[in-house]
């Protein structure tokens, strides 16, 4: 029988051993160069996908192009409004933040790609804004004025710029309140807010329709001015609520306002048993000391004129009148211990007095400023501004 020489075995299968372990090796070197090649950062994959994008850009973009130039009117001249409308129309899948002064963020749903139209028609990829709550901070013990409370403008509803300032930046998130006096609202017997039906009581007697309105308006004050507050919210997500100065901070308008009602059991009111009134009204409350201790915190109380607080007084009352008050801020700033103005002055006939400033003679008082605070959505960015007067803070979603 044939013997195989050990030297001859371990030699042939040394070489093909050798041979196969190289072969692996470069197979797998080739496996991953083609791994890599596709898969990578530079791949071949990744590069298709970047020039799809780039192509859904690049299409995304030019259609808004095309509604940017048909969007100019007679003098020649980019109107927001009219590029607004003529995206929403025109493009279907697509969302604006409606804004009313450029730049347009203009952002498609399927993509989730976000664009801005600026006012000369240039169209370019959407900044990635800082949010509101990381800039728009307030310090009390800051020398300069912006930097003690920042200057934001708040579109409202109709359009119009109100310029505001940082009033809270905490756990509730941030709050503006307008730099000045809004509107005049007038409250009591004049106000169209509150008709005479809405003051119910228990009694048989007749209550003339001024002195009906009056204690309603007591009654419904913090509502009422809160209410006024929300008809300037736009429906674009900047603001999700917004309250009077004065009420409770982080509420919205009819919290609390049903309870702790007040019932008056003395002797001095006997006069009213021959209305037969149950003598139900609002009690005095304290909701005005969060936001007012904060305004004066940072120089934010004196606006130079006279504003409502939605907050209640005490009732006073005697054997010849009985008023009801509510609390605000003088023209000075100043909250004074007769900081109040009566706004219903019942005499003993029934019959209601013109309200006055307490301590000073008749006068048309009821009518005062309005000042609204407006809270932020949490996804609210800033975009644009640098929160000084002149070039306030702007904000956009």
């Amino acid at each position: 029988m044939k013997k195989f020489k050990k030297k001859e075995l371990n030699s042939s299968n040394g070489i093909t051993l050798i041979a196969l372990v190289i072969t692996i090796i470069v197979l797998l070197i080739l496996a991953g160069i083609s791994i890599s090649m596709l898969s990578g950062d530079n791949g071949i994959l990744k590069r298709a996908e970047d020039a799809r994008d780039e192509t859904i850009v690049g299409q995304e973009k030019e259609q808004l192009q095309i509604e940017v130039l048909g969007s100019y009117g007679k003098n020649g001249k980019l109107e927001i409004a009219t590029v607004n409308s003529n995206i929403k129309n025109n493009i279907s899948g697509v969302t604006t933040d409606d804004a009313v002064e450029f730049p347009l963020t203009v952002t498609y749903t399927a993509t989730n790609n976000s664009y801005e139209v600026d006012e000369v028609g240039n169209v370019y990829t959407a900044i990635d804004y800082p949010l509101a709550i990381d800039v728009l901070k307030v310090n009390k013990t800051a020398s300069i004025d912006s930097e003690k409370s920042p200057y934001v403008n708040y579109i409202d509803i109709n359009g119009n710029i109100i310029l505001c300032r940082v009033l809270y930046n905490d756990e509730d998130g941030v709050e503006i309140i307008s730099n000045a006096s809004i509107e005049k609202i007038k409250l009591a017997s004049g106000d169209e807010a509150v008709s005479a039906s809405d003051f119910i009581y228990s009694g048989s007697g007749t209550f003339n329709e001024n002195t009906s309105r009056a204690a309603a308006s007591y009654n419904r004050v913090i509502i009422t001015l809160n209410e006024q507050a929300e008809k300037y919210i736009r429906n674009n997500g900047i603001v999700d609520r917004a309250r009077c100065v004065g009420s409770i901070k982080g509420t919205t308008s009819n919290t609390s306002d049903e309870i702790e009602m007040y019932t008056y059991t003395g002797t001095s009111w006997t006069y009213m048993n021959d209305y037969n009134w149950n003598g139900i009204l609002k009690k005095a409350d304290t909701n005005y000391s969060t936001d007012y201790t904060q305004m004066r915190n940072l120089n934010l109380n004196n606006i130079n004129t006279t504003y409502w607080l939605a907050s209640r007084d005490a009732i006073e009352a005697d054997n010849t009148s009985t008023s009801f008050s509510c609390r605000v801020i003088r023209d000075d700033g100043t909250l004074y211990a007769n900081h109040i103005y009566r706004f219903l002055y019942l005499k003993s006939n029934g019959e209601t007095r013109s309200a006055y400033d307490v301590g000073s003679s008749p006068n048309n008082g009821l009518s005062h400023g309005f000042r609204a605070i407006f809270h932020l959505s949490h996804n609210v960015k800033i975009k644009g501004g640098d929160g000084t007067k002149e070039n306030p803070y702007k904000l956009g979603i």
